[in-house]
């Protein structure tokens, strides 16, 4: 029955962890010039378009623009000689808002996995303590008044 508990607690976590991540199809397109990116490893030439992540940084030559499009619609654009990191949540729609839906999602989550980690806990435990119980109840009940 451990076993039943610790799969409910693992699905829990993994749900959590669905809940929290969101995937973002973040788009880099160079409108003019030189733009060039930095992935943590350096920068290097964009030709043309690039997916680009949270943490990314896109540089524009004193020449050259760019337009980051989020996958949400929003639009960012990347001045000529500025360097712009990429955000986590998109920009127009407020980072806060975004990061309280998340945080519901998650505190949501966490509640819905603990409540049926529980449950299943509680069945378990329950079914061998009735058991016992049971055994112990019938044992008393044999212990009554004796028939002649």
């Amino acid at each position: 029955m451990r076993n039943v508990g610790l799969r409910a607690a693992v699905l829990s976590v993994a749900i959590i962890v669905a809940l929290s991540t969101s995937v973002s199809a973040t788009t880099v397109n160079v409108l003019s010039e030189k733009v060039l990116i930095n992935r943590g490893g350096g920068y290097a030439p964009i030709g043309g378009a690039a997916s680009v992540n949270p943490g990314d940084m896109v540089m524009a030559s004193p020449s050259g623009s760019a337009e980051i499009v989020y996958d949400d619609g929003c639009r960012k654009k990347v001045d000529p000689g500025s360097v712009v990191t990429i955000s986590g949540p998109p920009p127009c729609t407020g980072g806060a808002a975004q990061s309280q839906t998340t945080t519901w999602y998650v505190l949501g989550a966490a509640a819905i996995g603990g409540i049926a980690a529980g449950a299943v806990l509680a069945t378990g435990g329950s079914s061998g303590n009735s058991g016992s119980a049971g055994g112990g109840g019938g044992g008393d009940g044999g212990g009554g008044p004796a028939s002649p």
